[in-house]
């Protein structure tokens, strides 16, 4: 500080304080910007040579995307993730503060421009997030949906057949297959991708509307809202032929509502409600009824640290306790303890590796800003200023509803989702990440600015670079990754080395046919089948495979001596027989076609329930009425 500047200092107090102010916050940007470098370091080192296999069981396969893009992309990626973590090491510390906590200036002139000052910046958050989610929800359209089950859904809806947990889902989509396509595959799969397109726009309105309720600057704000936009979860509303991407829509809509009924009670009964009603399409949206319950229950009490900790710890124990009481009889929760025949459990590396790259993948920096929010909700960090009489907002030891609301909306479904049983291991993603995007609004709840405590936002932005960098290395690398033919060796790499019990009984090669099917990769998926049939000679459903891409091309030599091949090495193999029966069908075959259909019809009055697992009622019903047509035939 020079002489001349000191002596100022003497005559204005103020003056001293913005210096000093001014040197904290430089030394504060540049140790922000320091820690964003190591993670990038990090993070990049990681991604390159961390192996596919993984290491004492534990992978990292959210990560590896960047390295399989072509080398100058990926070190664009890795510039542009440098710019955004140097940008927002000081933007977090800028800005007037908005929300609630804006105090009003007492003379016009003033209170006109702050008024102006804060317009215009919340038009432009509002109006660039929604120019953002259009242009990815048009630009975008994921090419292969190697995470998900792809065009499985689709045959699903136009068949109008799901399972328990996802029937709602499916009904949904059968519905609107039924009444906008034209009933082939790809005019339902257009209808998927624009119930996507629509869910994406939701999406970001609510997230216009969630940050509007919180706290925070415009900065802040902004930046929790880009962040859930370029996160892996939205590939979901980009195109990829999944059932969720309502599901996530539906559940951040009910986030939205749920803080707007923190100040409305009459929106209060309102919540519970929504959460009903979005279980009716997935039984997942369950595990966010909880928090749609926060505004009806900060009426009784106020949520003190304490009070919350405390509540959420039971709520989380008590969650984990039941499932496993129900994982010794229901294959939906994992065992807490590895087996011979079930080492996927619930404190394997394995799965331990998998849920942290599906958080992670689901959005990067709201696992990172949620968990600087759970530590300064422990460490009192996120304790407001404010009249005690609203204690919504929290005051002498209350945190507020906001902080508590989101905090359920994030920690208990993340609690949730770690103890179901991934079917597919990692490829289970886009279920196990569905609460990562609802930690962005618990950090913003709890790490927003109060006030104009300058203390605390330099803590917050040391936090924040890493996040918007991990925002820029994450989302881009797996939305080109989705769209580029380096996909398919990434996705045989990680399916080859996965560990989840499903790949005890279905090996890789089977999976990855399925999987290259689902996506209209025939070639890719026969070269999987004929590998299975030599890796694994004593499994059918390798031939079977085959026998299937036979039939469907109209090779009824081959297809015949296929599914005889499977049906030789397990006797009584219905699926084998089934496809005998249209061999024989189509070639004129009528003695062996009734013999076949007869054998088929036979096992299904000696096991209806083992039956229907292979053959619909419906496909039974039509063998029954062709062989009462050749009975009757001259």
């Amino acid at each position: 500080m020079s002489k001349r500047s000191s002596r100022n200092s003497k005559r204005d107090p103020s003056a001293a304080t913005s210096v000093t102010k001014a040197d904290r916050g430089g030394t504060g940007r540049l140790r922000a910007f320091a820690l964003a470098g190591i993670f990038l370091v990090v993070y990049v080192t990681l991604a390159f040579f961390w192996p596919d296999e993984g290491l004492l069981g534990i992978r990292l396969w959210s990560i590896t995307p960047l390295s399989e893009l072509p080398p100058y992309i990926t070190w664009i990626t890795i510039l542009c993730a440098a710019v955004a973590a140097y940008r927002t090491s000081g933007s977090v510390r800028s800005g007037t503060p908005t929300g609630r906590d804006s105090t009003p200036s007492t003379l016009p002139e003033e209170s006109g421009r702050r008024r102006w000052s804060r317009l215009q910046p919340e038009k432009v958050l509002r109006i660039t997030t929604l120019a953002t989610a259009v242009g990815l929800v048009t630009t975008f359209t994921v090419r292969y949906g190697l995470l998900g089950d792809n065009w499985l859904r689709v045959t699903e809806a136009v068949a109008g057949h799901g399972n328990g947990n996802e029937r709602g889902a499916i009904a949904f989509y059968s519905a609107l297959v039924s009444r906008f396509s034209d009933g082939t595959l790809e005019g339902a799969a257009e209808v998927f991708r624009n119930v996507g397109r629509i869910s994406g726009l939701v999406y970001a309105m609510c997230w216009i509307a969630i940050t509007g309720a919180l706290r925070g600057n415009v900065g802040e704000r902004s930046g929790i809202t880009t962040f859930a936009i370029f996160s892996g979860a939205f590939a979901l509303f980009c195109g990829y032929l999944e059932i969720y991407a309502p599901l996530l829509a539906i559940l951040v809509l009910l986030l939205a509502i749920s803080l707007r009924a923190v100040r409305n009670p009459r929106l209060a009964p309102i919540a519970p409600l929504l959460a009903v009603g979005a279980a009716a399409f997935h039984l997942a949206a369950l595990l966010w009824l909880p928090m749609a319950m926060v505004p009806l229950l900060s009426r009784v009490f106020a949520p003190t640290r304490v009070r919350v900790l405390v509540a959420t710890g039971a709520a989380a124990t008590l969650g984990i306790a039941v499932a496993l009481f129900l994982s010794r009889g229901h294959s939906l929760f994992l065992r807490i303890a590895p087996t011979d025949a079930k080492p996927y459990s619930l404190l394997s590396p394995a799965h331990l590796s998998d849920y942290a790259n599906a958080q992670w993948l689901g959005s990067a920096p709201g696992l990172l800003l949620g968990v600087a929010g759970l530590i300064a909700l422990w460490r009192s960090d996120s304790v407001e200023r404010a009249d005690r009489r609203d204690v919504s907002t929290g005051a002498d030891g209350c945190v507020s509803t906001e902080s508590w609301l989101t905090l359920w909306g994030w920690i208990l479904p993340a609690i949730g989702l770690f103890v179901f049983n991934p079917v597919l291991g990692a490829a289970d993603w886009d279920v196990l990440s569905l609460s990562a995007p609802f930690a962005l609004a618990f950090a913003l709840a709890a790490l927003g600015s109060q006030g104009d405590t300058v203390t605390h936002r330099l803590r917050t932005s040391r936090v924040f670079p890493i996040a918007a960098a991990s925002a820029v290395l994450v989302a881009p690398a797996w939305f080109l990754l989705l769209n580029s033919s380096a996909s398919l060796d990434w996705a045989s790499r990680l399916i080859e080395h996965d560990r989840a019990d499903y790949y005890q009984t279905h090996p890789a090669p089977l999976h990855l046919a399925f999987l290259f099917r689902t996506n209209g990769l025939e070639d890719e998926a026969n070269a999987q089948l004929e590998r299975g049939r030599t890796l694994h000679p004593d499994d059918p459903r390798f031939p079977l495979g085959l026998a299937r891409t036979a039939a469907a091309e109209g090779r009824w030599d081959d297809a015949e001596a296929l599914a005889m091949e499977s049906y030789g090495i397990v006797r009584g193999y219905l699926p084998a027989l089934d496809i005998l029966y249209d061999v024989y069908r189509e070639t004129g075959n009528r003695e062996d076609q009734i013999g076949v259909g007869e054998l088929l019809l036979k096992s299904a009055d000696a096991d209806p329930e083992g039956v229907s697992t292979f053959l619909s009622s419906e496909r039974l019903e039509t063998i029954r009425t062709e062989l009462r047509r050749l009975e009757q035939a001259p």
